[in-house]
């Protein structure tokens, strides 16, 4: 409870009003708002449209411009990263992303019950870590058209899933067919899906899939 409540202190007092002071942003309960469906929606595209639309509904109308400003600034602080969609065009890759907090203790704030989030929060982050992030970030990305893979790094031609459990029939299925479909449309040299706990090597008609609790992952 201790430590929630210095971080809660951190993210309000150092980086909200940090944010709102040096940007010269009034809206302050919008620009919290905003943060908090961005939280919500971590490991999930999610447009500046649809961004705009909610706050508006619940905290009065604002402009999509103004949105994508307040992003920006977010951005500016490091408080949130962005990856861009390797499939999308020009337009949708700059204005439907993820976004991932640079701390997963931040994330944790907002969150109920967020296992599967903080995990692929967590990924995000190392392959940051790995591969560098900038603002152009053409190193990662995510991959999102009629398949569904969470990340890709061109370098490596390197495709990955992350989900907290593979215990359940359907979660499985799933994980392992987006990994077999993008390799009809990307080049895939690896292959992994990246579990909170399981070890494990499964196959399809390409060949492997390496299946790695997170602390492995991290420790490669």
């Amino acid at each position: 409870m201790q430590k929630r409540q210095y971080l809660s202190s951190v993210y309000q007092k150092i980086y909200l009003n940090d944010i709102a002071s040096r940007n010269r942003i009034s809206n302050l309960a919008a620009l919290r708002l905003m943060v908090k469906k961005v939280a919500e929606s971590v490991g999930q595209p999610i447009s500046y449209n649809r961004l705009g639309n909610i706050v508006s509904t619940i905290n009065g109308k604002i402009s999509v411009p103004t949105i994508q400003n307040y992003i920006t600034c977010v951005e500016d602080a490091w408080l949130l990263l962005r990856l861009r969609n390797i499939a999308a065009g020009l337009t949708d890759k700059e204005s439907v992303c993820k976004y991932y907090f640079v701390d997963n203790g931040f994330l944790n704030l907002f969150l109920f019950d967020g296992s599967t989030a903080l995990l692929e929060n967590h990924v995000a982050l190392e392959l940051f870590r790995r591969f560098g992030h900038d603002w152009e970030n053409d190193t990662v990305y995510f991959y999102r058209g009629e398949i569904k893979v969470d990340f890709y790094v061109p370098a490596e031609e390197w495709a990955i899933q992350v989900c907290h459990s593979l215990h359940d029939t359907q979660t499985l299925h799933r994980e392992k067919d987006g990994l077999f479909r993008i390799t009809k449309v990307l080049t895939c040299r690896r292959r992994t899906i990246i579990t909170y706990d399981t070890t494990d090597m499964l196959h399809d008609d390409y060949g492997d899939i390496e299946v790695l609790p997170c602390w492995k992952f991290s420790l490669q």
